[in-house]
């Protein structure tokens, strides 16, 4: 039988595991329930950045800036101009080197942006999220701005620890826009 210290001794043993165990569940509890708004925050960066591309001045930084918001196999396509019977985009680019191209190809904006970003269907455990957007811009030789609504995103997170939000890069994997309001 044990005396009355080793019990007191044991009861203080069990108290602090299931102190750090609270701890620990606290922590974590933390940690996960703002992972979501990190990594959406982290995703409205990465479409930001998209916009600032256009101003870029060289085409080597274009390229720079493509491959660091973009995944290595991404797809961008223009749907403000359908093949005949609306069914598929006229222009669209797959891969690093002919999104680059897309960048170095567009005509100079005097003002380029994405508004009314709304980030949704995260899912951290995957890497996956999903974006809408509307874009504002203006050519530089022109006077008006346009308006384009129902941009639509996905992203995919590359490496990291899997739905660690703070590890890996979240990447544009698809981009499609141009759908006039």
């Amino acid at each position: 039988m044990r005396g009355e210290g080793e019990q007191k001794s044991v009861l203080k043993g069990i108290g602090t595991v299931l102190g750090l165990l609270l701890a620990l569940l606290g922590f974590l509890w933390g940690v996960i329930s703002n992972a979501e708004t990190w990594a959406s925050n982290k995703i409205r960066d990465v479409i930001e950045k998209e916009a600032r591309i256009c101003f870029e001045t060289s085409d080597e930084k274009k390229a720079s800036a493509v491959a660091e918001i973009y995944c290595a196999k991404a797809v961008v396509c223009d749907w403000g101009d359908y093949l005949p019977g609306g069914q598929h985009p006229r222009y669209s680019w797959r891969g690093l080197d002919q999104i680059t191209r897309r960048y170095c190809d567009l005509p100079s904006f005097s003002y380029l942006r994405h508004i009314d970003i709304d980030v949704s269907e995260m899912r951290l455990l995957s890497g996956t999220a999903r974006a809408r957007s509307s874009t504002e811009g203006q050519l530089a030789e022109s006077h008006g701005i346009a308006s384009f609504d129902s941009d639509r995103w996905s992203f995919r997170k590359e490496g990291g620890v899997f739905w660690f939000p703070w590890t890996g890069e979240w990447k544009i994997d698809s981009f499609i826009y141009g759908r006039e309001k």
